[in-house]
């Protein structure tokens, strides 16, 4: 069984040479960068972090170059705590549109004052994956 590699650990090629796994798009399969992050809110500020999200932040990343769209999905905790889990996916060019948004630390989490205000908890670290494959809708034959 193979493990997944880590962003930025060495594993093996095909030739043998040692290349490194940096979730960057480097093959014609690898499109896009995909930053993932979660937080956890009670569920009224679950809605406003969302509402704050389109209102303010959508706002500011459209004006990023190499900005390609971000999704915002929530889920309920399955504990007793009732908190809802908060998963944010952008998309991007390349590293170095991350960098224009995070900064030198692309690995960690970018979360506005007004965010943390309406968050539990925060993930502090963001992980970056390498879209390979999109499958857009279309008809069933």
């Amino acid at each position: 069984m193979t493990r997944p590699c880590e962003v930025g650990a060495r594993r093996p090629a095909a030739d043998g040479a040692q290349r490194y796994n940096r979730a960057v798009p480097n093959t014609p399969r690898e499109r896009s960068v995909l930053r993932t992050w979660s937080a956890r809110a009670t569920p009224a500020n679950a809605d406003r972090y969302v509402d704050f999200f389109e209102r303010a932040l959508a706002r500011e990343l459209r004006a990023i170059p190499g900005f390609r769209g971000a999704r915002v999905s929530t889920r309920q905790e399955p504990d007793a705590t009732g908190a809802v889990v908060i998963d944010v996916v952008t998309e991007w060019a390349s590293f170095e549109a991350i960098r224009r948004f995070a900064g030198p630390a692309t690995d960690r989490a970018v979360v506005e004052p007004e965010a943390k205000s309406l968050l539990l908890s925060w993930d502090e670290r963001v992980t970056h994956h390498g879209l390979r494959l999109r499958v857009a809708p279309g008809d069933a034959h």
